[in-house]
């Protein structure tokens, strides 16, 4: 049985936008577009929780750090959970895993993987 309440996942192709469910803000035009970086200035909507990377979070909603139990502070990166699935390069997906224990109901998580690395997008109504 699966849980309703946990976060959506959904991949997408780095060629794809990655567009706001909910309101139809378009939060990235694809991450194929060349010379395109994002702005949380004007990359985020109402509705957006969380932008972040292989390397860590871009993007953190008051919302989502309330909802996580993480400090309300976009300069500092929180800690995350140890990992216990590192590849043979000591590389883990603790955003991705940490990230898709949202359960806030109705949201969606947007996953781009690309050949250099990869960005998930979180929304919620």
């Amino acid at each position: 049985m699966s849980d309703s309440s946990l976060i959506q996942v959904q991949e997408l192709s780095d060629d794809e936008p990655v567009v706001c469910p909910f309101c139809g803000f378009q939060a990235c035009p694809s991450h194929d577009t060349e010379g395109w970086e994002f702005d949380p200035a004007t990359c985020i909507c109402e509705h957006s929780l969380f932008v972040v990377t292989d390397f860590g979070f871009e993007f953190r909603s008051s919302r989502f750090n309330q909802h996580m139990n993480l400090p309300d502070d976009q300069e500092s990166e929180p800690p995350m959970p140890e990992d216990e699935n590192e590849d043979e390069d000591g590389d883990s997906d603790s955003y991705d895993a940490f990230t898709s224990k949202v359960r806030i109901p109705g949201s969606v998580k947007f996953e781009i993987c690309s050949i250099d690395f990869g960005v998930s997008y979180g929304f919620a109504p």
